[in-house]
């Protein structure tokens, strides 16, 4: 293990020992890559696990969950059970999901700069597109936050009212707008109505009887990733390539605004102006 690397190894255990001692506790936006240690890794990706499929998260159904391999790379039942020493009574997860998150943004920031060197040493073609990937951690955090350097404008002073919009999706999705879709959280259909909308502009096909424009579609999702991989397939999109997905649990402890450059960096890097749009779905 690079001892050099930034981590909280305290921190990574407090959290699987916290959830032990409440599954409740569990972060939502926490995944298993944002832990350093292979051990916690494992672990944390059968507690995540055994939550979707609903069963009480304890050392016995961890050993269940895992195979006689990763039982044993996981530090076995004895590890388990010695994740809880030490902690209060009401361990503050939360806060140590922030801990472990920036940990976790560090070393990315540190692999994106090692790319770099490795890339300019070799001559590589791909150098540009790594220097600005690395820049998202710096100079264009430190734009954004200056609200007082940005000029807003609403999506009606950027369309001319003697001219028909320019439409995505023809009457309900307008270039160049911000749309609202609203609706009771779980029963209105929000995420069924998107992910099909995305399923025909990504094909070109019509949806709802009014022509679409095909293009790919960078889409920013507060749903769990097992959630939406099945609201993606049933949709009929699960897999395509022109969908490129940012979940809310890989952006916790970042602001909106440097979430929205990850979209927009997205856009820059890999499709050079052939995005259709960006989405995002939420709940009131």
């Amino acid at each position: 293990m690079d001892k050099t690397l930034p981590a909280s190894l305290p921190a990574e255990r407090a959290i699987l020992g916290g959830i032990l001692l409440d599954n409740d506790s569990m972060p939502a936006h926490l995944c298993p890559d944002h832990f350093y240690g292979e051990a916690h890794r494992i672990i944390f990706a059968a507690m995540t696990s055994l939550k979707e499929q609903g069963t009480p998260i304890d050392c016995l159904t961890l050993g269940e969950q895992l195979s006689e391999g990763e039982l044993k790379r996981a530090g076995g039942l004895g590890y388990f059970s010695a994740l809880s020493d030490g902690l209060p009574r009401e361990p503050n997860v939360s806060q140590y999901a922030v801990i472990v998150m920036e940990k976790a943004r560090l070393r990315d920031v540190i692999s994106s700069a090692n790319t770099i060197v490795t890339s300019a040493m070799n001559g590589a073609a791909d150098l540009d597109q790594h220097v600005e990937t690395l820049s998202i951690h710096y100079r264009e955090r430190v734009r954004l936050e200056r609200n007082d350097t940005l000029k807003w404008r609403t999506a009606a002073d950027d369309i001319n009212t003697s001219e028909q919009p320019d439409f995505i999706v023809k009457d309900y999705l307008p270039r160049a707008a911000v749309i609202e879709l609203s609706g009771p959280p779980k029963t209105a259909g929000k995420t069924t109505f998107v992910t099909h909308m995305c399923d025909a502009i990504t094909r070109g096909k019509p949806f709802l009887g009014r022509p679409t424009k095909k293009g790919p579609i960078v889409y920013l999702s507060e749903e769990t990733p097992t959630t939406f991989r099945q609201a993606l397939r049933r949709a009929g999109v699960e897999g395509c390539e022109d969908l490129h997905i940012l979940h809310k649990n890989n952006t916790i402890g970042m602001t909106f605004s440097n979430i929205m450059l990850e979209a927009v960096s997205r856009v820059s890097m890999a499709f050079r102006n052939r995005v259709n749009l960006v989405v995002s779905a939420t709940t009131p």
